[in-house]
């Protein structure tokens, strides 16, 4: 906290630049390891920062922080969920596929509609039209 940002040598020069005569500055924490910094300032004249105002400081870092990191661990429970889907559906072809080729030594027709399962419906991924059927 600095009351007149001009009185410091190591900000004053950047911030008086800026027009930033006083500052709050409190970080922004996730678990414990700082990943931005909140800045509340005020231009044009010296101002005190009551303690209620850094209070609210620090709970809005406080919140912050912690939002960031909800939206980090939804990130992955959404990558993870993703990957599971994908794999459960290779699964799944796979075990089609057995089926088909299994019934291929006991004489049963293959259904025409599964003859070939193509890399793009494991992956999800709409596959380039080569004009080949069976690619």
């Amino acid at each position: 906290m600095s009351d007149d940002v001009a009185d410091h040598a190591d900000i004053g020069p950047a911030a008086t630049l800026r027009g930033i005569r006083s500052l709050v500055a409190v970080p922004l924490l996730e678990r414990e390891r700082a990943v931005g910094v909140l800045i509340l300032f005020a231009h044009r004249t010296p101002r005190h920062f009551e303690a209620a105002e850094v209070d609210f400081a620090k709970r809005l870092a406080t919140t912050v922080g912690l939002a960031i990191e909800n939206a980090r661990l939804f990130a992955a429970a959404v990558e993870a969920q993703l990957a599971a889907g994908l794999e459960l559906r290779g699964t799944e072809l796979l075990l089609e596929a057995a089926t088909v080729l299994s019934s291929w030594t006991d004489g049963s027709p293959v259904p025409a509609t599964r003859r070939a399962i193509s890399a793009s419906s494991i992956s999800g991924r709409p596959r380039a039209s080569s004009g080949r059927p069976w690619a």
